[in-house]
Protein backbone atom coordinates (compact mmCIF):
# COMPACT_ATOMS: atom_id res chain seq x y z
CA UNK A 1 0.00 0.00 0.00
CA UNK A 2 2.48 2.36 0.70
CA UNK A 3 4.13 2.26 -2.72
CA UNK A 4 0.77 2.68 -3.89
CA UNK A 5 0.70 6.37 -1.82
CA UNK A 6 4.14 6.88 -2.67
CA UNK A 7 3.72 7.06 -6.46
CA UNK A 8 0.23 8.97 -5.82
CA UNK A 9 1.89 11.26 -4.07
CA UNK A 10 4.53 12.53 -6.71
CA UNK A 11 4.79 14.18 -9.52
CA UNK A 12 7.17 14.29 -12.66
CA UNK A 13 7.13 16.86 -14.52
CA UNK A 14 6.96 15.07 -18.22
CA UNK A 15 10.16 14.90 -20.73
CA UNK A 16 9.52 17.65 -23.27
CA UNK A 17 12.11 18.17 -26.31
CA UNK A 18 13.98 20.74 -26.50
CA UNK A 19 12.16 22.57 -29.64
CA UNK A 20 8.78 22.37 -27.54
CA UNK A 21 10.55 24.12 -24.66
CA UNK A 22 11.63 26.87 -26.67
CA UNK A 23 8.23 27.31 -28.18
CA UNK A 24 7.05 27.25 -25.13
CA UNK A 25 9.28 29.80 -23.73
CA UNK A 26 8.65 32.11 -26.40
CA UNK A 27 5.28 32.34 -26.27
CA UNK A 28 5.02 32.33 -22.35
CA UNK A 29 7.42 35.34 -22.88
CA UNK A 30 5.68 37.25 -25.54
CA UNK A 31 2.32 36.93 -23.36
CA UNK A 32 4.21 38.60 -20.13
CA UNK A 33 4.90 41.60 -22.66
CA UNK A 34 1.51 42.08 -23.33
CA UNK A 35 1.45 39.91 -26.93
CA UNK A 36 -2.55 38.80 -26.80
CA UNK A 37 -1.46 34.93 -27.11
CA UNK A 38 -4.06 32.34 -26.04
CA UNK A 39 -5.87 34.63 -24.22
CA UNK A 40 -8.50 33.43 -21.77
CA UNK A 41 -11.03 35.88 -21.17
CA UNK A 42 -14.48 35.28 -21.44
CA UNK A 43 -15.04 38.03 -23.95
CA UNK A 44 -12.28 36.62 -26.42
CA UNK A 45 -13.73 33.24 -26.41
CA UNK A 46 -17.26 34.27 -26.69
CA UNK A 47 -15.96 36.73 -29.64
CA UNK A 48 -13.96 33.96 -31.46
CA UNK A 49 -17.27 31.96 -31.34
CA UNK A 50 -19.53 34.15 -32.98
CA UNK A 51 -16.61 34.53 -35.94
CA UNK A 52 -16.16 30.81 -36.61
CA UNK A 53 -20.22 30.53 -36.90
CA UNK A 54 -21.74 34.11 -37.55
CA UNK A 55 -24.00 33.27 -34.70
CA UNK A 56 -24.45 35.41 -32.02
CA UNK A 57 -27.81 34.11 -29.77
CA UNK A 58 -26.38 32.02 -26.75
CA UNK A 59 -30.01 31.18 -25.60
CA UNK A 60 -29.90 31.35 -22.00
CA UNK A 61 -27.24 33.48 -20.40
CA UNK A 62 -26.69 31.23 -16.99
CA UNK A 63 -23.54 29.70 -19.05
CA UNK A 64 -21.60 33.04 -18.35
CA UNK A 65 -21.02 31.99 -14.38
CA UNK A 66 -19.93 28.78 -14.75
CA UNK A 67 -17.48 29.81 -17.83
CA UNK A 68 -16.02 32.39 -15.52
CA UNK A 69 -15.25 29.98 -12.59
CA UNK A 70 -13.20 27.95 -14.69
CA UNK A 71 -11.65 30.70 -16.23
CA UNK A 72 -10.62 31.95 -13.05
CA UNK A 73 -9.44 29.05 -12.46
CA UNK A 74 -7.01 28.29 -14.90
CA UNK A 75 -5.74 31.67 -14.36
CA UNK A 76 -4.68 31.51 -11.36
CA UNK A 77 -4.32 27.74 -10.19
CA UNK A 78 -3.72 25.70 -13.34
CA UNK A 79 -0.18 27.33 -13.91
CA UNK A 80 -1.00 26.57 -17.69
CA UNK A 81 2.72 27.01 -20.03
CA UNK A 82 1.72 29.08 -23.22
CA UNK A 83 0.91 25.48 -25.20
CA UNK A 84 -1.32 24.15 -22.15
CA UNK A 85 -3.05 27.57 -22.46
CA UNK A 86 -3.69 27.24 -26.08
CA UNK A 87 -4.68 23.90 -26.01
CA UNK A 88 -7.77 24.77 -23.36
CA UNK A 89 -8.32 28.07 -25.45
CA UNK A 90 -8.86 25.76 -28.41
CA UNK A 91 -11.19 23.59 -26.03
CA UNK A 92 -13.43 26.18 -24.63
CA UNK A 93 -13.58 28.00 -28.14
CA UNK A 94 -15.15 24.32 -29.72
CA UNK A 95 -17.58 24.28 -26.42
CA UNK A 96 -18.92 27.49 -27.10
CA UNK A 97 -19.34 27.18 -30.87
CA UNK A 98 -21.27 23.88 -30.26
CA UNK A 99 -23.24 26.04 -27.27
CA UNK A 100 -23.94 28.21 -30.29
CA UNK A 101 -24.77 26.16 -33.10
CA UNK A 102 -26.97 23.85 -30.84
CA UNK A 103 -29.21 27.48 -30.24
CA UNK A 104 -29.34 28.25 -33.89
CA UNK A 105 -30.74 24.20 -34.42
CA UNK A 106 -33.24 24.57 -31.30
CA UNK A 107 -34.54 27.85 -32.57
CA UNK A 108 -34.95 26.15 -36.36
CA UNK A 109 -36.23 22.75 -34.78
CA UNK A 110 -37.94 23.66 -32.05
CA UNK A 111 -39.34 20.05 -32.06
CA UNK A 112 -36.01 17.91 -31.47
CA UNK A 113 -36.47 19.51 -27.78
CA UNK A 114 -39.51 17.02 -28.16
CA UNK A 115 -37.41 14.03 -28.07
CA UNK A 116 -36.93 11.80 -25.44
CA UNK A 117 -32.80 10.40 -24.97
CA UNK A 118 -32.73 7.62 -22.86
Amino acid sequence: MADITNSLSTFEQPDRSLWYRLLDWAGTSASRIGLPLATLTEESLLSAAQRQTNLSDWGDEEFRVPLRILLASLDREASLSFFGRSQMRKTCIRLLVNRLRMQSDFKRYPEILEVPIA
